[in-house]
């Protein structure tokens, strides 16, 4: 009898200890809580840069990820950089391409320029972080910070981060996240990542067109006789005007 009482306790361990494994296997383990700490805002999808109008790959080659309504599906869908000379806000619109308006000017945005941007952001780690006897937030730069990011996710209420002074070793930045007591302590050359003007962030293309849609390029020259090129594939071109020669796809 008393064998089988062990017995049918051990079997009731086994199993209870199989629940609780099963039941913790999803859940944050106190080091992953404390490594998220770190970072001064979380950004859970990945923010693929939409279809570049640079290289001009089609939808299937590109990484945009698009919803049943063709809406591109990432988890930024704004930014605002405030620095004491200008305003920039960004804001993706339905095919997760970038509109910047500043003032009263409203231009494309440079998609990749951007993606790279909240990569930065993504990535942006304290180094160290303090949360007792701060101290007025002046004293850092953060009253009135020299830059002020907002980043805004599907769903989620925007965050906004300021970037202050050096520390007094000149090894960091303070920086702290609107709504929190705590302040942060980032590699002083990541604050660079962020001071951007409008001319860096906005789309610097003439025209836009896709490569894999082209039919004819044509150059006119008068009174020589235009240059004429077309695609044969989609790695190879071929000039027909005023020779016909195989053309340098570069």
């Amino acid at each position: 009898m008393k064998f089988r009482n062990t017995l049918i306790a051990l079997i009731i361990l086994i199993g209870l200890g199989i629940y609780v494994s099963y039941y913790d296997q999803d859940r944050p383990g106190v080091e992953e809580i404390k490594a998220k700490e770190k970072f001064l805002v979380i950004i859970e999808n990945d923010d693929a840069p939409a279809r570049s109008l640079r290289s001009g790959l089609p939808d299937e080659l590109s990484r945009v990820k698009r919803g049943a309504d063709g809406t591109a599906q990432y988890a930024v869908t704004d930014l605002e950089l405030t620095s004491k000379d200008s305003s920039i806000t960004c804001s993706k619109d339905k095919d997760g391409n970038w509109l910047l308006t500043s003032q009263d000017l409203q231009t494309r945005g440079d998609n990749d320029i951007i993606a790279k941007l909240i990569a930065d952001l993504k990535g942006l780690r304290s180094t160290r972080m303090i949360t007792e006897n701060i101290g007025p937030w002046d004293n850092y730069g953060l009253d009135n910070p020299e830059i002020k990011l907002t980043v805004t996710q599907k769903e989620k209420p925007p965050v906004t981060i300021y970037f202050g002074n050096k520390n007094p070793t000149q090894t960091a930045v303070y920086a702290r996240v609107l709504g929190k007591n705590t302040l942060y302590l980032i590699p002083f050359w990541k604050k660079n990542n962020f001071k951007k003007n409008l001319f860096e962030l906005r789309e610097k293309n003439v025209f836009f067109f896709d490569k894999y849609k082209l039919k004819t390029v044509s150059l006119l020259r008068p009174p020589k006789k235009p240059i004429i090129i077309n695609p044969e594939s989609q790695d190879k071109w071929k000039i027909n005007s005023p020779v016909t020669a195989r053309a340098n796809k570069e």
